[in-house]
Order: structure tokens, then C-alpha cells, then sequence
């Protein structure tokens, strides 16, 4: 009977795909390997990826092309194991280069800075109105000839400056429009930050990460152990508020991995 190596779901000897699955049935399960998606990089980081897996001991690694990016695939029963490997690899990677060249949608973190972002949109506001309201001033005067800029059409040089500063203009006027729901969000999404960290240390969970966890203090002096001990965090805050968008959840655990790591130094 053919087998799903997906699900494991057997199925009659006329079926050629699993209906859940979508994925082509095989003879056995004892034989056959399920490959699942790891990690998807660009083709000219995969070498070094490859090599590092190979060399941790992964049995069986497959890449296939997908667009720009080469989906690099391991063995359903390696695929834990390789997912730490992969964590640690990012990891040390990134410090040395001091590039970001691997994207983990998994660690994916939204930073809430809403009073930089409220200052940046008001700048936007203040510096698109004033070039555009004074180019269409320029373009109303030149065209009057009230002012002349030489070297160029009248018609056509009041015309551009108009029309560019109505566009700045434009910017300007709806970009003011956007700054108080930008600030209502942002504040929402601030203050989910705050109680997210807030509650984790309520519960006294920065005793537990160094208790039944089995993370050490010693452990934050190890960049390969990032990963891991984020991942110990999310554990908390996610059972905390399960229904906190994960990028918030992301930006919390790092601020909580910070302040765990400053009250360690601080002892």
C-alpha cells in the first residue's frame, strides 16, 4: 500500500497523492526520506551554509531553486537538530560580517519607537510643505514676472515648479493626516510591548530561565546561545499573550533577553 511521507496516512493502491498533503505517495516509509524546507538563502550564501550542515552531521541535504533564493531541505528526522545548527550559523555569521544576509522570518522583530516615528513624519510634513509651498510661490511670481529665472521658458519653468510643489504639497497635507492614527497605533502597539516584558518579569520568570529551563547565567557570554535562550523567553511570553502579533512578541523577547542580560552584569 502507498504512504503518505508527509502525514503517514496509508492509502489504497490506486491513489497515486495524498489529499491533504498534495505531495506524491511512496511504496514504503521505511525507505523513503521526507525532506522538509529549513531555510531559503541566496545562491551565493548557500555553499558555506551547506558545508556547516554536512559537518554537524546532517545525513541527507537537498537545495532547490526558487526564484532568487535556494530553498536548502533536510531530513524530517534531522530537521530539529538542523534547525539549531542553522540558528547558531546565523548567528555567529552575522557578528562576524556584520551583514544581513540570512532573514529568520522566525526572529522577525518589530521595533515600537513611536515618538521617533511621529518626529520623522512631522519632518516629512514640514519639509515637503515649505519646498512646496514655496515653489508654487516662485512658480506664481515668475510667471507674473515678478521674479525672472532666466535661462528657461517662462510658461514651461512656472509650470514644473507648480506642479512639483503641488505635489510636495500633497505629501505634506496627507502625511499630516496620517500622523494621529500612526500615534494611536503606535502607542497601542508600545504599550502591548511594555505589559508583554512587564508580565514576564511579574511572573518572575527571569528565576526561572536559570532554573528548570537549564540556561545558565554564564550562558549570555555566548553569541551561539542567542537563539536558544530566545527561544526559552518566547516560550513564556507567547503562553502569556497568544494572541499578540509574533513580530511584537519578537521585539518583547529581545528587550527581555536585554534587561535579563543588564541585571546579570549588574550583580
Amino acid at each position: 500500500m502507498p504512504w503518505c511521507p508527509k502525514c503517514k496516512t496509508e492509502y489504497e493502491e490506486h491513489m497515486v497523492q495524498c489529499v491533504d498533503c498534495h505531495i506524491d505517495l511512496v511504496p514504503d516509509l521505511e525507505n523513503h526520506t521526507y525532506m522538509k524546507d529549513l531555510i531559503a538563502v541566496k545562491p551565493d550564501d548557500s555553499e558555506e551554509l551547506l558545508r556547516y550542515l554536512t559537518y554537524s552531521g546532517i545525513e541527507k541535504v537537498e537545495t532547490v531553486q526558487k526564484d532568487d533564493n535556494l530553498i536548502i531541505k533536510v531530513g524530517e528526522k534531522d530537521y530539529e537538530s538542523a534547525l539549531a545548527f542553522v540558528k547558531v550559523y546565523i548567528r555567529e555569521h552575522m557578528e562576524e560580517t556584520n551583514e544581513d544576509d540570512f532573514y529568520f522570518d522566525e526572529y522577525a522583530a518589530e521595533t515600537v519607537d513611536v515618538k521617533g516615528k511621529v518626529s520623522e513624519m512631522k519632518s516629512t510634513v514640514y519639509t515637503f510643505g515649505t519646498v512646496g509651498v514655496l515653489s508654487i510661490v516662485v512658480g506664481i511670481l515668475n510667471f507674473l514676472e515678478i521674479i525672472i529665472i532666466g535661462g528657461f521658458n517662462k510658461i514651461m519653468i512656472s509650470s514644473v515648479l507648480i506642479i512639483m510643489g503641488s505635489l510636495f504639497t500633497y505629501i505634506a497635507f496627507h502625511t499630516r493626516k496620517d500622523i494621529e492614527v500612526t500615534k494611536a497605533e503606535g502607542e497601542t502597539k508600545e504599550q502591548m510591548h511594555l505589559d508583554m516584558v512587564a508580565n514576564y518579569f511579574d511572573t518572575k520568570s527571569e528565576q526561572g530561565l536559570f532554573g528548570l529551563s537549564g540556561i545558565k547565567e554564564s550562558d549570555f557570554d555566548d553569541p551561539a546561545m542567542y537563539f536558544a535562550i530566545i527561544d526559552r523567553i518566547k516560550v513564556q511570553v507567547k503562553n502569556q499573550n497568544p494572541e499578540a502579533p509574533p513580530v511584537l512578541i519578537n521585539g518583547a523577547c529581545e528587550t527581555i533577553y536585554d534587561q535579563i542580560n543588564e541585571n546579570r552584569e549588574a550583580k
